[in-house]
């Protein structure tokens, strides 16, 4: 299996001792074929001590994760480190107490705790592990349904993405792609973030314009590729472009209009077209108020 071999501490502080599997010998668990460690704690300064760990999944260590060290309360950082490629992680120099170990999970994965508590004794070493099990990501695609009076101007609309574990933790820096189907089928758009993925907060938002001013109805939605290469795709949302004061429906604004409102001044006709403002009757107030959105000039045909 190899060597004995003999180890002096030479001073104050902690040391990794790392003694390494022969290669020429096969291992029955293959996950597990991994450097053996012994934490040697030397001379420290009193009331001092270290955190160490190995953050593992289904498939064995996992290198690159991030891992910060508390207070007791969970609320000041004492600083962090990332794991090595087996997914070890040594923390040094915790003052002596409660501490908490917190874990930034890759993207995909759901640890089996967020934080962690561990007690610190001077000139001992603390083993806080963390395992990570594959996350199912979701995607939700806000808000449901929306109207547009283009007739006020309102060309354009913003959607937001959300993805997220079973937990409901935001995943981050995943690209999502936006599609538009219906009277802008294939529009483009800008993402903030402008490279279409998600932040911190698992948001990503797409605005796009009516650039033609057409009224009808869009479909929109979003999708990623999953860590298994899968496509996820949000449930499909609305957004319907109207313009009220489109009378005869010939996509604008004008004297038109104006004059079909006005032959119905005086009556009361709940849910009518021409009652522009909602209140029940058609009044002139329906004919100023579309006077103001005319498309040309002087409301000219």
């Amino acid at each position: 299996m190899g060597s004995p071999g003999t180890w002096k501490n030479s001073g104050q502080g902690i040391y990794l001792v790392e003694a390494e599997i022969d290669p020429g010998v096969v291992e029955e668990n293959r996950l597990n074929n991994a450097a053996t460690r012994a934490i040697v704690a030397g001379q420290l300064q009193s009331n001092m001590g270290a955190i160490a760990g190995t953050v593992t999944n289904s498939m064995g260590g996992v290198g690159g994760v991030t891992i910060n060290v508390y207070d007791g309360s969970g609320t000041s950082l004492l600083g962090s480190t990332v794991t090595d490629s087996t997914g070890y992680y040594l923390y040094e120099n915790v003052p002596a107490g409660t501490a908490q170990v917190g874990i930034v999970p890759p993207a995909g994965y759901v640890p089996d705790a967020a934080m962690k508590s561990t007690i610190v004794a001077s000139q001992q070493v603390s083993v806080v592990d963390f395992s990570l099990s594959a996350a199912t990501l979701h995607i939700d695609l806000t808000p449901p349904s929306a109207i547009n009076d283009m007739g006020l101007k309102n060309y354009s609309h913003t959607v937001t993405a959300l993805i997220a574990d079973s937990q409901n933790n935001p995943q981050t820096n995943i690209p999502v792609t936006f599609s538009v189907s219906g009277v802008n089928t294939g529009v483009s758009g800008t993402c903030s973030p402008s490279d279409c993925k998600t932040g911190s907060n698992g948001n990503v938002t797409f605005t796009y314009t009516n650039a033609r001013h057409v009224k009808g109805n869009d479909t929109i939605t979003a999708s990623f590729t999953n860590q298994w290469g899968q496509t996820i795709a949000s449930q499909p949302v609305t957004k319907t472009w109207i313009m009220n004061c489109d009378q005869n429906n010939d996509g604008k604004i004008d004297r038109t209009d104006i004059n079909i409102i006005f032959a119905g001044r005086g009556l009361k006709l709940p849910g009518d077209p021409r009652d522009i403002d909602g209140d029940g009757w058609i009044t002139v107030n329906d004919a100023r108020g579309c006077t103001l959105q005319c498309t040309n000039t002087n409301c000219v045909p």
